[in-house]
C-alpha cells in the first residue's frame, strides 16, 4: 500500500501527480513485456484497452472512464451512420462538434468545481481524446476523398493517415484506452496504431518485422526528463501569481519586465517533464518507433511530444510555436488550419489559434494569449520575410539582428504566457499594465511596418 501523503512530503508533488507519475513508470515496464505478446492483434486490443481502464481508475475512480467511453461510442455511431446523416463530409465535422462540446461541458464542469486550479482530472485526457477522435473522423472522410480520386486531399501526410473503412469496437476502443498515452497523450493517429498491433509497422530493413529491444531507447528520454523535476518545483516557491502581486506590481519596471519571463518559463518545465515521460512509454512498447533515416539508421521520434530547444531558444516564434507540443501542433495544421487555409493565411491563424483556445477551456487568459499569439505568428512571418533579408545583407548586422530576435521572441513567449498561467482577466491586466503593454504595442507596431515593407526582390 502506498503512503501517497508520505510520498508528498517527500517529493512536493501533489498526489493526483503522483499517481499519474506512477502508472506513466509503470508503463515503461509494461512495454518491455508488450513486445513479447504472441501476435495476435484481439489480445493486444483487449490488453491495450484493460491497462487503459486500470490506469485511469487509480488515477481517479471506477466512474471516470465513462467519459471517453461516451464520446467514444457517440462519435463511433455517428460514422457508422454517415450515410443517413448525409454522407462522412457531414459526419466527420459532427464528430467535431460533438467532441468539442463534451470538452467544453467538461471544462465548465471543472471551472465550477475548481476555478483557477491545476489540479489533474479528467478533462486532461478528454482534451486528449478530442484530438484522437476528430482525427480519426477525418481520417475516414481523406480516405473517401482518395479513394474516389477528388484530388482534394493533396496533403502527402494526411494521405498516409487516411482511412479507408470504420474499424471493429475492439480495434477502436483498444486505440481510445491505449495505455502509454490514455493519461497524458501523444495524440496517436489510428493508422499507426493499427500498424503497432498488427507489426506492420515494424516492416523495415532494421526492425524486419519485429519489434526491436527498446530498453536503451526508452531510458534517453526518461533521462532527458530528469533535469526538469527540480524546475518543475520552482513555481511552487515562485509563483506566477507574484507578478500580479502588490510587491510584483511595486517593482521597477526593468525588474518587472525581466519577471515577465523568470515567473513564466519555469512554468514549462512540467511539461517538458510529463512530455518526456510519456515519449519514453511509447518508446517502451514500441509505438515511439519511427522508421530509419536515409542511411537506414532508427528513428525514435514517432512519439515525440516537443524539443524544448527549439521552445527555450528558438529561431524565430513560428520555430518556437512548431516545437512546442508537438501532437497539438500537428492536430491543429492537419485537422484545423489545413481545412480552412482557403480562407486566408491570416484568417486561417486565427481561427486555428481560436480553436487552440477553446480546446483549452474558457478562462479569459488563454484568449488573450492565443489570439495575440496568433496575431504575433502572422507579423514575425511577415518580418522574417521582408525585414530580416536587408539586415543578412552584412553578416556583423546580421548576427547581431539574429541575436535580438531571439531575446525578443523568448521575452514576447513569456510576455503572452502570462495570460495562460494566470487564466482570470483582471490579473492579468494588471500586469500586462504594470509593463506598459509593451508586447501588444510591439504587435501593433509589427503589423505598420510590416505592411509598409515591400515584398524582398
Amino acid at each position: 500500500m502506498i503512503d501517497w501523503a508520505a510520498a508528498t512530503a517527500v517529493t512536493g508533488l501533489p498526489e493526483d501527480n503522483l499517481r499519474h507519475l506512477f502508472c506513466i513508470l509503470l508503463s515503461f515496464a509494461i512495454g518491455q513485456v508488450y513486445r513479447f505478446l504472441p501476435n495476435v492483434p484481439s489480445l493486444k486490443h483487449f490488453l491495450n484497452l484493460a491497462i487503459g481502464l486500470f490506469f485511469i481508475w487509480f488515477c481517479f475512480d471506477i466512474f471516470t472512464p465513462i467519459h471517453l467511453f461516451i464520446t467514444g461510442l457517440v462519435s463511433y455511431i455517428i460514422l457508422w451512420q454517415n450515410k443517413a446523416l448525409g454522407g462522412l463530409r457531414v459526419a466527420s465535422s459532427l464528430v467535431f462538434y460533438f467532441a468539442l462540446t463534451y470538452l467544453s461541458v467538461s471544462h465548465c464542469w471543472r471551472m465550477y468545481h475548481d476555478w483557477g486550479g491545476w489540479r489533474l482530472d479528467f478533462t486532461g485526457m478528454q482534451m486528449i481524446f478530442t484530438l484522437k477522435v476528430t482525427a480519426f473522423a477525418y481520417n475516414l472522410y481523406d480516405g473517401q476523398e482518395i479513394a474516389s480520386g477528388s484530388g482534394k486531399i493533396k496533403e502527402p501526410e494526411l494521405q498516409r493517415r487516411a482511412l479507408t473503412k470504420l474499424p471493429s469496437l475492439l480495434e477502436f476502443f483498444g486505440w481510445v484506452y491505449f495505455y502509454p498515452s490514455v493519461l497524458v497523450g501523444p495524440k496517436i493517429e489510428f493508422r499507426d496504431y493499427l500498424a503497432f498491433v498488427d507489426l506492420s509497422l515494424f516492416n523495415d530493413s532494421y526492425c524486419k518485422g519485429s519489434v526491436p529491444s527498446t530498453l536503451w531507447q526508452m531510458i534517453l528520454p526518461f533521462l532527458k526528463a530528469l533535469p526538469f523535476i527540480p524546475l518543475s518545483l520552482i513555481p511552487n516557491f515562485f509563483p506566477t501569481s507574484y507578478l500580479s502581486s502588490i510587491e510584483g506590481l511595486s517593482l521597477p519596471l526593468w525588474q518587472r519586465m525581466i519577471n515577465v519571463y523568470l515567473y513564466t518559463a519555469p512554468f514549462r518545465a512540467k511539461y517538458y517533464f510529463a512530455w518526456y515521460l510519456a515519449e519514453a512509454a511509447c518508446v517502451s512498447c514500441g509505438i515511439g518507433y519511427g522508421g530509419v533515416d536515409a542511411d537506414g539508421k532508427p528513428k525514435w521520434d514517432r512519439c515525440c511530444g516537443m524539443n524544448w530547444i527549439g521552445v527555450e531558444i528558438p529561431d524565430n516564434l513560428r520555430g518556437a510555436i512548431k516545437n512546442w507540443n508537438m501532437g497539438t501542433q500537428d492536430w491543429m495544421f492537419h485537422y484545423v488550419y489545413y481545412r480552412v487555409k482557403h480562407q486566408g493565411v491570416l484568417m486561417a491563424t486565427l481561427i486555428t489559434m481560436s480553436v487552440s483556445a477553446f480546446w483549452h477551456g474558457f478562462y479569459p487568459g488563454y484568449y488573450i494569449m492565443f489570439v495575440s499569439l496568433g496575431l504575433t505568428d502572422h507579423v514575425a512571418k511577415e518580418m522574417w520575410r521582408k525585414l530580416r533579408p536587408h539586415f543578412k545583407k552584412n553578416k556583423i548586422v546580421g548576427i547581431i539582428y539574429d541575436i535580438i530576435s531571439r531575446i525578443l521572441t523568448v521575452w514576447i513567449l513569456g510576455y503572452m504566457g502570462v495570460s495562460f498561467i494566470l487564466l482570470d482577466l483582471p490579473r492579468s491586466y494588471e500586469v500586462y499594465k504594470s509593463v506598459y503593454f509593451s508586447g501588444h504595442i510591439l504587435l501593433a507596431l509589427g503589423f505598420v511596418v510590416a505592411a509598409l515593407l515591400k515584398n524582398p526582390p
